[in-house]
């Protein structure tokens, strides 16, 4: 049986990354932190999800953990390590602060490409259902945002604007009712589009996307 697991020298890498963003950012508010670092471990993990990366995950979360500590000890040297904890971790150790903290790579989840059927064509037109609910699968499965997944499903997989399938790297998030023009970011203002179908409509209102 085949394992693809993330290269060494990747994991090193991500892990280098963090650590030189905490040793340039040794007096930075621990918000400031999580919001930073989450974005890049979110990303790393989202990138390597498809493989047999839960141990690589778990591994690289507690080298995470070790340099989150180092650097919340170096920022009150005269306090100690039950001060650090309660400052700085829950109960189950993971860094935070207020409602924000770090994310555990060892949380996402691990998908598999699932393979399409022998010789299964997307041009034959008695296989349109099976390729648009292929598609449907495979946008649901690459949504992380709630309120999308829940536009998503609202819409059945279907653009907004046009009624016909969405892709998996081409979906904006549309406003009906523009920001600009007070409109509100709830889920009745707001629907998922086309990318080109998107600018479309922007550059016939004259607004940018």
């Amino acid at each position: 049986m085949l394992l693809i697991r993330p290269a060494k020298g990747k994991v090193l890498s991500h892990l280098r990354s963090v650590k030189a963003y905490l040793k340039t950012h040794k007096q930075a508010r621990a918000e400031q932190v999580v919001g930073n670092l989450n974005p890049l471990i979110r990303g790393w993990a989202n990138y390597y999800r498809h493989g047999n990366s839960k141990e690589t995950f778990s591994l690289a979360d507690s080298h995470t953990w070790s340099m989150l500590w180092r650097w919340a000890k170096r920022r009150h040297r005269n306090k100690s390590s039950r001060w650090v904890k309660q400052r700085y971790f829950r109960e189950d150790w993971t860094f935070y602060q207020g409602k924000a903290h770090i994310v555990r790579r060892a949380r996402t989840p691990v998908t598999r490409y699932v393979k399409g059927k022998g010789a299964a064509s997307p041009l034959d037109p008695d296989l349109r259902a099976y390729w648009r609910d292929r598609r449907q699968r495979t946008l649901a499965r690459t949504t992380f945002s709630r309120s999308r997944l829940a536009l998503l499903r609202q819409q059945k997989g279907m653009c907004g604007l046009c009624r016909t399938p969405l892709g998996a790297d081409d979906t904006d998030d549309h406003h009906i009712v523009q920001k600009h023009a007070g409109g509100a970011n709830t889920m009745s203002n707001r629907m998922l589009v086309h990318r080109w179908r998107h600018h479309a409509h922007h550059q016939r209102h004259r607004y940018r996307a």
